[in-house]
């Protein structure tokens, strides 16, 4: 059963974790393979997980993605919901996979065992971008993968399968929404198939329209209307410096808290004063001045006391708005009785707006006390030309970023047969182009020397006003005194609703966009070729080979503003470089034994492929594996590879990626600094590599008919890691005495306080890391008849689990870190146990579908230590806290289908139900960067949506 092709191809039956439903004969025979060699899934040595169409119907989910992240091997997927809060980096709206949470960039996701062009420099797959009515099969290859299927593959391959021999016309029309009343979505499809030229040609269409209305978050100051309907967002739950702490005089208890209601105490909408005698004087609607209630403070921030008045979480989108529109077309042709050509063309829109917060300053302004926008009753207790430090969240911006990409894909190929020694041999090749063009924008933004030229008012009087010609009495910026005619616009930050839109048009430049147009193009020339040359004593050895080349390439522009990094946020930077990739591979399967006393079956696999990188040069890698199978019932299988994975155009050609972040800032007694962070690429990077080893169990009793189960256990060894340490790592490096770092920092006078004001890093292969765990697997399809032959119908249960034993991380300088139950998103980080369980009743005309999913407990940071009392010595590598735990959670999904079918058509009405008991998230602490806009969990592991209902009606004719 090693017919040719690559693409994996299954027609005819069902298949589920790679187990065949029925098995015919001949060369149509089902197969999943987890190598370029096409095997049934449960003989490959590689382990293999395979999601049908049914499957994903009966869950009835939003879009493809949402399904398949829910499965346990797949763990911190990029998805539209957990990138609410990117700007600089252009990844908004996709939906691109991490498996073994190790990293989308080491997940190769293929699409008919096709590369896809890049939906970002980081070379983030948008799986939203395939034909989702022509899928008929998701084949996850969890494990090394690279000499079978090249670059990317590190951590193992997601391959969706098209179903091109379609023939008819199948829709579906559907629509969601939250048990809240928000977040509607709606979605609708249309797939079209059939022959022509007397079934020697086949063509396919397929076309979808999908959009949700998001919850973007809201600006308002009435404290009412910024409460959430969601209790659990009500409040930002953060981590805090214990104001007790004192490594020399208190250093036994907690150096940090976990809080409730975390919120700036240096901002409020409308401003306040942080020093001097008026410290604490806030300014409301119309500029009115009140006393603000300070609660316990830590740096900028505090909690309790008025934390409502300076909360911005409100702001905060929890799921964005997202609009999407794809194209798919295919044709193919015989050309000869044994040439087959085809074409192949999609185009895919999306549009994309999310929000983070809302643009502030924490006591980074300086303002003079004859400002006369200063209401009199404060101006008057202050002493004349003196000065005090402001802060204030700027009234009416909403900081968000919006995104509206295209991704074109067009492929050509040929595929054939032909004999040769009397052997049947199969061959394809293939040249795809791919263009992504992204327009990428940041909403609500200011540009930051406006800003502080406007908000620095004067009167104009006759002893200053100089040559400006402007009228005595006039309130102007006092630069334009010195600088006649610059333009700027004074602009109150004094109070709420007091800025004149002119000052406002002023600090945006009218818009408050900065923006960044990147393309991104991939062409890709590949053929191969397989068959069977000869048989060994045990049966058909089958060999696969085939070569293929690749470019890559980056290019954009951004607007003058974002160039030299004037932004208040999201100072785009164009990425521009290419690089290309040429490679040659060969795969075999040889039978050593089969139907002898000590084994039914036993075959050895084994892969080696040749890559050179216009980059970084030749590297090689290899995989072996067996399968054993004893008896009938079992079979244990076994892999070894080397695995690669190289620098994206991102890593390679980033040009000073600008960004804004808090730091934590030890030069300055731990005060919290506003940062601005600088990314740059590194040309002498080189491809990581990992040496990954599987080893893994079959069973398939025959006293339990419809029963298999596969446990496999992985180990991924990666060294030349690509990685940056984070924002506060390099400063705390720095500080800890690795003067390498220390070049990073920049540090300027604030407020008389020498202050981090800039953090700049790139990438290195400095890392290392290894990653362990064990993946569960197993179904039953059980008729009921045969338990009482009154009863009708099937019983189905399928589980997927997997227990994640190690994510060690080691950059060299710090102490390796293991982040296995660690559940926050907070330098990554892996659950113990992440599972989904399905049970499905079938009686047709219905079926009802029962999932369960859940996460085990674990810990906010895997670094720290909770304690309350007798604390050990807090360290930067090893802090101290107050609590450190994150519950477990599971959530029950429920659906039901009716099926009403005539001679000519059938169609099938559904209703489902997402987080039926209406769960909410566990509580996970937001910390460092800008601690005041975040939610209090882990999008990624965690549904912050509560119940969602979903209900439409496919059909098919």
């Amino acid at each position: 059963m090693s017919v040719a092709s690559n693409e994996a191809n299954a027609q005819g039956a069902s298949v589920s974790n790679g187990r065949l439903a029925e098995a015919p004969s001949g060369l149509e025979a089902v197969v999943v393979t987890g190598s370029r060699i096409i095997r049934d899934g449960y003989d490959a040595p590689t382990p293999l997980t395979v999601v049908d169409e049914e499957q994903m119907k009966a869950a009835a989910p939003r879009d493809l993605a949402d399904f398949v992240n829910q499965l346990p091997s797949l763990v911190g997927s990029f998805s539209p919901m957990s990138s609410t809060g990117t700007l600089s980096a252009g990844t908004g709206g996709i939906n691109a996979l991490n498996l073994r949470g190790i990293g989308t960039a080491r997940t190769l996701v293929l699409l008919d065992g096709q590369r896809s062009v890049a939906a970002s420099q980081t070379n983030l797959v948008d799986i939203g971008a395939f034909p989702q009515q022509l899928i008929k099969r998701v084949d996850i290859v969890t494990g090394g993968a690279s000499a079978a299927y090249g670059s990317d593959a590190l951590s193992g391959v997601v391959n969706f399968v098209l179903d091109k021999e379609f023939v008819g016309l199948k829709s579906e029309v559907s629509g969601g929404i939250t048990t809240y009343g928000d977040d509607a979505d709606w979605k609708a499809s249309l797939a079209y198939g059939t022959a022509f030229a007397s079934g020697r040609g086949h063509f396919l269409l397929s076309s979808e329209l999908s959009g949700k209305d998001g919850i973007l978050g809201e600006l308002s100051n009435d404290l009412v209307s910024r409460s959430n309907k969601r209790p659990w967002m009500n409040g930002l739950t953060g981590v805090i410096v214990n104001p007790a702490y004192n490594a020399t005089t208190n250093p036994n208890v907690p150096q940090y808290l976990v809080r409730p209601n975390v919120a700036a105490a240096a901002a409020t909408y409308g401003g306040i004063i942080n020093s001097g005698p008026l410290k604490g004087t806030a300014f409301g609607p119309g500029g009115t001045p009140y006393q603000f209630q300070y609660g316990t403070v830590s740096g900028a921030y505090m909690t309790g006391g008025d934390w409502r008045i300076s909360d911005v979480t409100a702001a905060e989108t929890l799921d964005p708005r997202h609009n999407h529109q794809t194209i798919f077309a295919r044709a193919s042709y015989e050309l000869t009785d044994n040439v087959d050509g085809y074409v192949q063309l999609s185009w895919d829109r999306t549009d994309h707006e999310s929000y983070f917060g809302i643009s502030g300053e924490l006591n980074t302004l300086v303002m003079h006390s004859d400002n006369p926008y200063l209401p009199d009753s404060v101006a008057s207790q202050l002493p004349a030309n003196s000065t005090f430090n402001f802060g204030s969240w700027v009234d009416g911006l909403h900081e968000g970023a919006s995104v509206e990409r295209k991704v074109r894909r067009y492929v050509a190929g040929l595929n054939g047969r032909f004999n040769m020694f009397d052997r049947q041999w199969t061959w394809d090749a293939y040249y795809q182009m791919g263009v992504t063009g992204a327009n990428e924008f940041s909403l609500g933004n200011k540009i930051v020397p406006r800003y502080r030229q406007a908000i620095d008012a004067v009167t104009v009087t006759a002893e200053n006003v100089g040559s400006s010609g402007l009228a005595i009495g006039s309130i102007a910026c006092r630069s334009t005194l010195a600088s006649p005619g610059n333009g700027c616009v004074p602009f109150n930050v004094f109070g709420q609703g007091v800025a004149s839109q002119a000052a406002m048009d002023w600090i945006t430049n009218g818009t408050g966009r900065s923006w960044r147009y990147e393309r991104f193009n991939q062409d890709v020339a590949a053929a191969t070729l397989h068959g069977e040359p000869f048989n060994s004593w045990a049966g058909p050895v089958s060999i696969a080979t085939g070569v293929e080349h690749r470019r890559e390439a980056s290019t954009g522009r951004s607007d003058d503003f974002s160039l030299t990094g004037s932004w208040y946020a999201a100072n785009f930077r164009p990425t521009i470089g290419s690089y290309e990739v040429t490679e040659g591979f060969v795969e075999t399967v040889i039978p050593l034994a089969k139907d002898m006393p000590w084994a039914r079956a036993l075959d050895f696999n084994a892969a080696l492929r040749a890559t050179n990188y216009s980059t970084s040069g030749y590297v090689g890698t290899w995989k072996a594996g067996l399968t054993w199978s004893p008896i009938d019932d079992i079979r244990f299988r076994a892999t070894r590879s080397r695995d690669i994975r190289a620098p994206n155009l991102s890593e390679l050609f980033t040009t000073g990626l600008r960004g804004l972040t808090y730091v934590r800032d030890p030069f300055s007694g731990n005060l919290n600094a506003q940062a601005e962070t600088i990314t740059t690429g590194n040309m002498n990077l080189k491809p990581e590599s990992a040496d990954t080893t599987g080893i893994g169990v079959v069973l398939q009793p025959s006293f339990l008919p419809g029963f298999s189960a596969s446990v496999d256990y992985y180990n991924i060894d990666i060294s030349d890691a690509i990685g940056s340490v984070s924002t506060q790592q390099v400063v705390d490096n720095c500080y800890a005495g690795y003067t390498t770092f220390c070049s990073g920092l920049t540090q300027e006078m604030v407020n008389g306080v020498l202050t981090i004001t800039k953090v700049a890093s790139q990438p290195f292969n400095f890392a290392s890391e290894l990653d362990r765990g064990i993946d569960f697997e197993a179904s039953y399809i059980l008729p009921l008849q045969n338990i009482a032959d009154s009863w009708r119908g099937n019983l189905s249960w399928r589980f997927l689990g997997t227990r994640y034993l190690k994510n060690v991380i080691s950059n060299g300088i710090n102490l390796p870190v293991d982040r296995v139950n660690q559940n926050s998103s907070n330098s990554g980080g892996l659950p113990r146990w992440k599972y989904t369980t399905s049970f499905t009743y079938n009686l047709e005309p219905i079926t009802v579908t029962l999932i369960g999913r859940g996460v085990s407990s674990g810990k906010w940071d895997a670094t720290y230590t909770a304690c309350s009392v007798d604390c050990p010595i807090s360290t930067v590598e090893r802090p101290t806290i107050d609590s450190n735990s994150v519950s477990s959670v599971f959530y029950l999904d429920a659906a039901i289908t009716y099926k009403l079918a005539t001679a000519t058509a059938e169609a099938e009405l559904f209703l489902s139900v997402q987080n039926a008991l209406n769960q909410a998230p566990p509580v996970v602490p937001a910390s460092g960067g800008l601690l005041y806009a975040g939610k209090p969990t882990n999008p990624v592991l965690y549904d912050g949506l509560g119940r969602v209902f979903r209900m439409g009606v496919r059909f098919k004719m």
